[in-house]
């Protein structure tokens, strides 16, 4: 017994949860307020409970999920506010990482640029760009040489990353929303401090401003799929 409770309770088995779970809140398809029923979640994932509590209580702390005592985990509604100071803070902190720059940026640490062809699906494109975005984002804050600011630019991508995706796949073409990222790679590339920090407040005041109408379609899409949690994992 005691060998079968270790694995079961096991970091792998804790990882495993978390990253399926985590998948299943940040898709967005599951109703705001519903609440995790660890029991169904546990047979669903063949896992015990005990992971998926552990995994819960790390969603919590990073603010993915609420809790409320006495009732448990629920999904949280996105909250516009919320999302509005996590781009402005982010702006400031890569404004803060191209000003203390000490190395030059280098787009060659890039991916490549997706390309449009009859090979590559409007999803596809706009996956590509999605990851093309986040690298930039990432490159742009070693320039400082900070490794928490780096975590904190990969921890905003990854909060932020379903949206990203969401708005990437609702445009026609989301090629063109990249080009404004390939120039910024460009500008900076040539040294131009001032000029890239300009271009990047414009795009994050594009991005904010854009975000009433992306929550209110993720929260429409939530309510009429209503998928419940244990077929998302």
């Amino acid at each position: 017994m005691k060998a079968v409770y270790r694995d079961l309770t096991s970091p792998d088995k804790t990882t495993e949860a978390y990253i399926r779970l985590k998948s299943a809140v940040t898709s967005y398809r599951s109703f705001p307020g519903a609440f995790f029923n660890i029991r169904s979640l546990a047979d669903r994932m063949k896992l015990s409970p005990t992971p998926i509590r552990e995994a819960l209580i790390r969603l919590v702390h990073e603010e993915a999920i609420g809790f409320v005592p006495g009732r448990g985990y629920y999904v949280k509604p996105l909250d516009l506010d919320d999302l509005r100071a996590d781009y402005e803070l982010t702006f400031l902190l890569l404004r803060f990482a191209i000003e203390k720059s000490v190395k030059r940026f280098n787009p060659e640490h890039l991916p490549p640029i997706p390309q449009p062809d009859d090979r590559l699906e409007e999803a596809g494109l706009a996956d590509g760009c999605a990851l093309y975005i986040e690298a930039f984002y990432e490159e742009v804050a070693l320039l400082a040489g900070n490794p928490r600011l780096a975590q904190a630019i990969r921890q905003f991508n990854d909060r932020t990353r379903p949206l990203q995706l969401f708005a990437l796949r609702s445009i026609p073409r989301p090629g063109d929303r990249l080009l404004d990222f390939t120039q910024l790679a460009a500008v900076l590339a040539s040294g131009g401090r001032k000029q890239a920090i300009r271009m990047l407040k414009l795009r994050c005041q594009e991005m904010t401003a854009e975000l009433p109408d992306l929550v209110k379609s993720l929260h429409s899409r939530a309510q009429h799929v209503r998928m419940p949690l244990e077929d998302l994992v």
